[in-house]
């Protein structure tokens, strides 16, 4: 039985409901979820009579949809015994929660809060910087269920596409039902159809999320836990279980990794042995280019020959742990391991010194220009740059790893016609930071006011196109301030202000140029990336982002002129895809460009 603040009484027999709140029992008991759904969904969902089985069926219709297993289980447990187990009681703010029966039939809350509703926004409130975070959270229990609506209401925006892992840990099939009576998980972004959440329901539910952290090391383990306090000190344990397993098997993994790289000579790389060596890459799904990149590697690779394995995370959810990349170098046994624009010691794991690392730096990165990256060269890591003078001469990478080599596409597919009728002026870019955002990412005072030094050159009209420019603003702002930087210092700051700063400032720059053009003339401008809707100046221009790959390809094509701004040499990977996809490209001029 079920009671209101205001006294009404129902029961799942429907009893004390119409016609059609009858009717929708009877075509839950039958499996006919959508059906009981449709059937109530014009009733008056204020009614509790009418609202618990509407919730419970269009929950149990998105489940049989998304998550038939964990339907199963609850089918098996007894749908309709759950409110003589887990009945509904109401709170002192009238909202109801599932109670457990006591041994002398009583039902106690599962919840003393006067207002599970307001508790479980408090609660998230307290858990911010975790959720913003994004990281993962474990629910040893469902409890009343409002933490959980409460959890999946405030999913985080995190960078590139990823997503916060939620796991749902139910050993209760009851409560879990008792829940979704109260609340309606069941739309697109509810935590059924969400893949963000990972259900494991009835007695063998911890035994089954522990089975998928072992099997997964790209599964990150939670340390927000989450539940009544008697279930989260099992989770506690559990997950303290699945912290030894894993680091047993990274034990295991690192003992063959010394095994087999103890003396390890790269015999496999020699032209011209019938071997077929091994190439590891490593790569992220966080990325917008370089994943596509690498892909592109890795069929160059099988194309001359090798076996090739890439790790990547698999999903949104998952992250390139030290396990993942252990694992990959115990089981593969790669003779050489390809990243781009990361270094060996840019690893989440020791990779072995006996093992070669390649590094194909594609993008001139603030972790790559500098001295402690150069210093950390060793004689079986090599660097693929078309600068390769510059990394020696300016950061200290030692001349014989370099390994000169241009910027590389891969010429598509391209069909016998294709449309024009796209936007006039196109830019591709993520460099939609608004100036006084990065501006205040600055927290050292001093880079902070040469930072604001180079926003006012720009305001005044100038332009600072290289290093060596950045740098002499540098240098003006230090000597004003009386402000000593020795000479490592002040690299690291000028690639500190390069990037993301006056890289978004010099390409800000030009589109104001474009755009007034564009109106002058009466052209279309695009510009396609994440956050250029949010950017006041430019918002009215934003088109959203597009995909890396056939879909940016097709755009190129169809767009009538095609921008390419960066403050470096013009020879981009963007630039060569897009010719090659058969695109039309105006360049701003840049100084590199003509220099030699």
């Amino acid at each position: 039985m079920i009671q209101d603040k205001g006294g009404q009484t129902g029961s799942a027999d429907g009893a004390a409901a119409g016609p059609a709140v009858r009717r929708a029992w009877v075509r839950v008991q039958r499996g006919d979820y959508a059906a009981a759904a449709d059937a109530l969904a014009f009733g008056d969902a204020e009614d509790l009579n009418v609202r618990i089985p509407l919730y419970l069926s269009r929950n149990l219709a998105a489940m049989a949809t998304h998550r038939p297993e964990t339907l199963g289980v609850l089918v098996a447990a007894g749908l309709f015994e759950t409110l003589e187990r887990s009945p509904l009681v109401p709170t002192a703010s009238g909202r109801l929660v599932p109670a457990w029966r006591t041994p002398g039939g009583a039902a106690e809350p599962v919840t003393v809060n006067a207002d599970p509703a307001a508790a479980a926004d408090a609660a998230v409130d307290r858990l911010r910087r975790h959720l913003d975070a994004g990281e993962p959270v474990a629910f040893a229990d469902p409890i009343d269920g409002y933490l959980i609506s409460a959890v999946a209401a405030a999913r985080p925006t995190l960078p590139v596409g990823q997503q916060q892992p939620v796991y749902l840990v139910a050993t209760e099939p009851h409560l879990l039902t008792a829940c979704l009576m109260l609340h309606d998980w069941s739309a697109s972004d509810g935590p059924i159809a969400d893949p963000r959440f990972n259900w494991f329901v009835g007695p063998a539910a911890g035994r089954a999320f522990a089975d998928l952290i072992h099997a997964e090391p790209m599964r990150v383990i939670p340390q927000v836990n989450l539940g009544r306090e008697s279930y989260r000190a099992a989770m506690a344990t559990l997950l303290d279980r699945c912290r030894t397993a894993v680091a047993k098997k990274m034990k295991r993994w690192s003992a063959e990794i010394d095994r087999h790289y103890t003396g390890f000579e790269p015999r496999a790389l020699t032209v011209g042995l019938p071997t077929r060596p091994r190439a590891l890459l490593l790569t992220s799904r966080f990325t917008t280019v370089l994943k596509h990149s690498t892909a592109d590697c890795a069929a160059a690779f099988a194309k001359l020959g090798w076996r090739t394995q890439t790790l990547i995370e698999p999903t949104d959810c998952h992250r390139t742990t030290e396990a993942a990349i252990r694992r990959a170098i115990a089981t593969f046994k790669p003779d050489l391991v390809f990243a781009i624009d990361h270094l060996r010691g840019h690893c989440r794991t020791a990779i072995p010194a006996e093992l070669p690392y390649v590094c194909w730096v594609q993008d001139q990165l603030s972790k790559l220009t500098n001295r402690a990256a150069g210093a950390s060269i060793g004689p079986r890591d090599f660097v693929l740059t078309m600068v390769g003078p510059t990394y020696v001469g300016r950061w200290g990478y030692p001349a014989r790893q370099i390994v000169e080599m241009p910027k590389l596409t891969r010429p598509p597919v391209r069909p016998e016609s294709w449309d024009t009728d796209g936007d006039d002026l196109v830019y591709v870019s993520n460099a939609s930071h608004r100036v006084e955002d990065l501006l205040d990412r600055l927290e050292d005072p001093t880079v902070h006011a040469i930072g604001r030094r180079i926003v006012e050159a720009y305001r005044r009209g100038d332009t600072l196109p290289t290093l060596a420019d950045v740098g002499r603003v540098v240098d003006a702002e230090c000597r004003r301030l009386d402000h000593k930087l020795s000479p490592d210092e002040r690299a690291v700051v000028v690639n500190h202000l390069t990037h993301p700063l006056n890289d978004a400032l010099y390409r800000q720059q030009a589109l104001r140029w474009i755009a007034e053009a564009a109106d002058d003339l009466g052209l279309g401008l695009a510009l396609h990336g994440h956050g250029w809707d949010r950017h006041p100046e430019f918002a009215r221009f934003a088109r959203g982002p597009v995909a890396y790959g056939p879909d940016l390809e097709a755009l190129t094509r169809r767009s009538r002129i095609n921008l390419q701004i960066i403050p470096s040499f013009c020879l981009h990977q963007r630039l060569l895809d897009g010719l090659v996809a058969g695109g039309f490209f105006l360049v701003r001029h840049h100084p590199s460009d003509t220099a030699l």
